[in-house]
């Protein structure tokens, strides 16, 4: 038998009909640029000491759950592409009108914009995926570079099977970089090397003994969005990042995403506040290096593809 390659593999995702039920995966489900993606199961294991020795009986294999982890570049070739329709809202940011915010709803519940999602990976011929699942994502933006999403997926482990690798095509759009940003923190405009963002999810895959496997799905049962940035440091007079921190004060944030093609992204959010500002230095620099919070949790993100005014038309 031929060695397995690591680097021959394909994600695939769908968004679930009914919570908890695997979807089929077809080549039309993995139209991704997709990196370093990697999926792990996790069982439970009874350990079953044996009487009258040190020996052991076969330990019992309790609940299967399974984590997918991936990152994946930004991109608004539509004002909602497929990545975005599909992962987004598995991680709580469902699309509302030509935008995707925060929602706090489970995805049974009505009117929620919330998904659980099947995710899976062909492997060389080999499949394994998990289904009933959610995430969390973190953005990461360095100026001039390709922005980019690290997703963390967590579900049912459904049991490998062996099946043809797929055969997708990609989307060609090119990605937005961490450039002509117009980055605010309330009046202020920061000259920043690196932000992050990170929904901070709470993640739970519910037990269900009506279930087959135990398991029904997983949920967002809590969220606090953070991030981080590395602005250039400034006279008090200018901006007073320490003050604002000792006051608790919130500002609005906002910035953006583009490309060369004229496609773009838009980024907003109200109430942030500094968390904890340490100095450092970047290169000789004197910089801020500053943790924040979210407090409203009402971070959007607006895709805007090339002659579109962002009205999802």
């Amino acid at each position: 038998m031929a060695p397995l390659l690591d680097r021959v593999r394909v994600l695939a995702a769908k968004t679930e009909t009914t919570p908890g039920t695997a979807e089929s995966l077809l080549a039309a489900q993995a139209a991704f640029n997709v990196f370093d993606a990697r999926i792990q199961p996790t069982a439970e294991m009874d350990d079953r000491p044996q009487q009258a020795s040190f020996q052991h009986l076969a330990s019992a294999v309790g609940l299967q759950s399974g984590q997918i982890t991936f990152e994946m570049e930004i991109y608004a070739g539509a004002a909602q592409p497929l990545w975005a329709s599909t992962f987004l809202p598995g991680c709580g940011l469902g699309a509302t009108g030509s935008a995707y915010a925060l929602d706090i709803l489970p995805p049974e519940a009505a009117g929620t914009t919330c998904k659980t999602l099947t995710v899976g990976m062909f492997e060389n011929g080999v499949f394994k995926s998990i289904c009933g699942a959610m995430g969390n994502a973190e953005f990461k933006f360095v100026a001039g570079k390709i922005a980019r999403i690290a997703f963390t997926f967590l579900g049912k482990w459904v049991a490998p099977s062996d099946v043809p690798i797929l055969a997708p095509t990609y989307p060609p759009d090119s990605p937005l970089r961490f450039q002509s940003s117009s980055l605010l923190l309330g009046s202020w405009s920061p000259v920043v090397q690196e932000l992050t963002l990170n929904t901070g999810n709470e993640l739970y895959l519910r037990e269900d003994s009506s279930k087959a496997t135990g398991l029904a799905s997983t949920v967002i049962t809590d969220r606090r969005v953070t991030g981080s940035f590395n602005p250039e440091a400034t006279l008090v007079a200018t901006n007073d990042i320490y003050g604002d921190w000792l006051a608790g004060t919130e500002a609005a944030l906002s910035f953006g995403l583009s490309e060369s093609g004229g496609d773009a992204a838009t980024f907003a959010a109200g109430d942030c506040q500094h968390l904890s500002p340490q100095e450092a230095e970047r290169s000789g620099l004197s910089v801020d290096q500053v943790g924040f919070a979210l407090n409203d949790d009402d971070l959007t993100l607006t895709l805007v593809p090339d002659g579109d005014s962002g009205s999802g038309s």
